[in-house]
């Protein structure tokens, strides 16, 4: 679902437009990269044909488990704690992940991505 705060990309061009409000179905956006200035009014329509908006991407609560791709390629599962500078530093790098599954689909992106394929 589509909020304000959100960040589009527009279809076809480089740059995002921030989504300013929201108004029934039309939104504001702003200038490209002039995330604060008001530019134009999208239609819902338009905006689903015209821009790619972002999916929610899942991050662990305070104490929930999660599982992450450790440097030598091994997965862990470890409670996250929000004043811990290394879990903050793998959410940062979109390393925790629901599932052990998920953890190892992306340890298989990385070691594809490392073959140099």
């Amino acid at each position: 679902m589509i909020k304000v705060g959100d960040i589009l990309e527009q279809r076809g061009c480089s740059g995002g437009r921030k989504v300013l409000a929201i108004v029934d179905d039309l939104y504001a956006l702003s200038q490209f990269r002039g995330f604060n200035i008001f530019c134009m009014w999208v239609t819902k329509t338009e905006l689903e044909t015209g821009y790619i908006v972002p999916k929610e991407k899942w991050s662990p609560t305070e104490g929930e488990e999660y599982w992450y791709v450790d440097f030598d390629g091994d997965i862990y599962k470890i409670d996250f704690l929000i004043a811990s500078n290394s879990d903050k530093d793998k959410l940062n790098f979109n390393n925790c992940f629901p599932t052990r599954e998920a953890a190892e689909v992306a340890r298989d992106k990385i070691r594809e991505v490392l073959k140099g394929e």
